[in-house]
C-alpha cells in the first residue's frame, strides 16, 4: 500500500482525481488528449469553490503526465503522488498474459484507422521505449510484485513470432458484441511522445 502523503486525505483526493479523469477525453486520431483530459478537469473542478487552486493544478499536472511514460527521463522527477497514478496507469501490463494480449486487442481496435503496419510501430515503439527503463515502475513493492511480469509481456510481445500469441499488435479481434466500444485502461499509444 502507498505510504507517507498517498496515504492522506489529500493525497488520496489528488490520486482519485487524477485516476478518474486522465482519460476524460479520448480521441484516438488525435494525440494531445491528456492535455484535453486536464483542461476538462480543470473547467470542472472550478466550478466548485471547495477545491483549492493549487489541488486543482496538481491533478490537471498528474493528468498530462499520463501521456510520457515512454520518457525514461521524467518519471523520476515527478512527485511521489504523481509518480503512483503513474504505476497505476501502467498497471495492466503485470497482468496475466490472456489479459495482456485482451488488452492489446482492444487497444487495436480502438486503433483502427491505422493499417496494420502503422500499429505495429507505435506499439512496438511503446514496448520498447517502457523495457528502457531501468525502472518500469516507481514504487519499490509495485516493482517487487509487478515489474518482472511486465517485462515478460513485453518481451513476449516484442518478440514472440507466433501468429496468434501476436494478435494485440496485429489486426481488432472482432468479436465484442454489437454496439460495444472497447475502453482500455491502458496508456494510449497516440500520446505525443509516439507522435
Amino acid at each position: 500500500m502507498a505510504r507517507g502523503p498517498l496515504r492522506t486525505l489529500r493525497g488520496r483526493r489528488l490520486v482519485a482525481s487524477a485516476i478518474a479523469f486522465h482519460d476524460a477525453v479520448y480521441n484516438p486520431r488525435r494525440s494531445d488528449n491528456e492535455v484535453a483530459s486536464a483542461v476538462l478537469w480543470c473547467r470542472l473542478a472550478r466550478q466548485s469553490r471547495r477545491l483549492p487552486r493549487e489541488m486543482i493544478r496538481q491533478v490537471a499536472v498528474a493528468i498530462e503526465a499520463t501521456a510520457h511514460h515512454s520518457d525514461v527521463t521524467v518519471g523520476g522527477a515527478w512527485k511521489p503522488w504523481v509518480q503512483w497514478v503513474l504505476d497505476l496507469d501502467l498497471a495492466p501490463i503485470a497482468s496475466s498474459r490472456q489479459r495482456f494480449m485482451t488488452n492489446g486487442s482492444h487497444l487495436r481496435s480502438e486503433q483502427s484507422h491505422l493499417s496494420a503496419t502503422a500499429w505495429q510501430a507505435h506499439a512496438r515503439q511503446f514496448y520498447a521505449a517502457l523495457q528502457r527503463r531501468d525502472q518500469i515502475f516507481h514504487f519499490p513493492w509495485m516493482v517487487t510484485a509487478f515489474e518482472a511480469n511486465a517485462r515478460r509481456h513485453l518481451l513476449h510481445a516484442l518478440h514472440h513470432r507466433n501468429g496468434r500469441d501476436r494478435r494485440g499488435l496485429n489486426e481488432p479481434k472482432r468479436d465484442f458484441p454489437p454496439g460495444y466500444r472497447p475502453r482500455s485502461r491502458w496508456p494510449f499509444f497516440t500520446s505525443p511522445s509516439l507522435s
